[in-house]
């Protein structure tokens, strides 16, 4: 009997912890690319209804949580449309690159239409408003924090900023803000594809261990470097945008041929944890991995046998 009672409250709890993980992953901010995980693992682990009242639950709980709307708003495009649009899109079972081609494309028409919709067919200028009302609201913000005494030169560079809101918000939403809302959504769904299979959950028709990037990329790459370097007015901030998104790329293919030695040399949880945390903290290093990759295709010369090994071997036969 004290089994089945066990079984039952796991059976009751664990649909109820799902969304308040993920409002307490949103809250966090530290682990935010992760708010989707649950419900998407909901989604997949108890069917598509209960997923859809997993959605449902989250926001109603952000929303007595937050006083301010505006919190809940932020959820519901970046939590709950994130674990909508990939949970639907994933059961389709595609390979890798087209299932994060489609989830982010159709996740950007969904933020692009909202974008037009509140403002009112001018976007850029919405948004360079908010920006700058942002920026010229640091002063305010850092005189009511508590900042530490190793923190003060930061905090007064960002009061400096604050008084020339207008060109760095306008050089951002230009050069940087297209590429860090794609960036933010790869690492979002490679995170999610990753946690997914580690819960026995696979979600594309390819292993991740083995995805590559497109060789002819690296043109792309190469171009976007050259024309980042230049002053050309709208093909140089459009170049920084992609050229960062291509980083990103090249950094997960790092991070691809990471996962493919850990399983080659069966390497437990815990080593593949602080592996994956030592090349997150040297992103570089690994980006070089995933760019050079298609010159020297790192996964095919693991697992082949040293000339040390092939001599000894064939002594033994001998």
């Amino acid at each position: 009997m004290p089994k089945d009672y066990k079984n039952f409250f796991k059976r009751l709890s664990e649909p109820l912890l799902l969304p308040l993980l993920s409002v307490v992953l949103f809250q966090s901010y530290i682990f935010i690319f992760l708010a989707p995980v649950p419900l998407i693992y909901g989604h997949f682990r108890y069917g598509r209804i209960l997923g859809f009242i997993f959605l449902i639950t989250s926001l109603l709980l952000m929303g007595l949580l937050e006083t301010s709307p505006l919190i809940p708003l932020f959820f519901l495009l970046f939590v709950i449309l994130i674990a909508f649009v990939f949970s639907e899109i994933s059961k389709k079972k595609l390979p890798i690159e087209n299932l994060l081609i489609r989830s982010i494309g159709v996740l950007l028409i969904c933020y692009t239409g909202i974008l037009f919709f509140i403002s009112k067919g001018h976007p850029y200028e919405y948004v360079l408003n908010v920006g700058n009302q942002y920026v010229s609201s640091l002063p305010h913000i850092l005189e009511n924090k508590n900042v530490p005494a190793n923190l003060t030169q930061w905090k007064e560079s960002l009061i400096e900023l604050s008084k020339n809101a207008a060109p760095f918000t306008a050089r951002f939403i230009q050069e940087k803000l297209v590429a860090y809302i794609i960036c933010g959504l790869l690492l979002t769904l490679w995170l999610t594809i990753v946690i997914l299979k580690n819960l026995h959950i696979s979600v594309t028709s390819n292993d991740l261990s083995q995805w590559k990037a497109p060789d002819h990329l690296v043109w792309a790459f190469i171009a976007t470097f050259l024309f980042s370097e230049l002053t050309i007015p709208v093909l140089t901030p459009i170049s920084k945008n992609i050229l960062t998104i291509l980083f990103v790329i090249y950094f997960l293919q790092g991070l691809s041929i990471a996962t493919f030695y850990f399983s080659y040399k069966k390497y437990s949880r815990i080593q593949k944890s602080v592996g994956y945390i030592l090349l997150s903290v040297f992103p570089f290093l690994t980006t070089c991995f995933g760019f050079f990759d298609l010159w020297i295709n790192f996964r095919s010369h693991m697992g082949k046998p040293t000339r040390k090994t092939v001599w000894n071997n064939s002594r033994k036969e001998g």
